[in-house]
């Protein structure tokens, strides 16, 4: 299944992100930072969103 989260650098975003990866999820990653999100989680696919 595939999952998007946006805000996946905040505090919930990031905990359900780890999460959702360890239970091998295809996980997106919807962020302002993208360097820091693909350095926390490698094997999320992360794109840039700024709302």
């Amino acid at each position: 299944m595939r999952i998007l989260v946006t805000g996946a650098n905040g505090f919930i975003g990031s905990y359900i992100t780890a999460e959702l990866l360890k239970n091998n999820y295809e996980v997106t990653c919807c962020v302002r930072d993208v360097e820091s999100t693909k350095k926390k989680f490698p094997t999320a696919e992360v794109i840039y969103c700024d709302f």
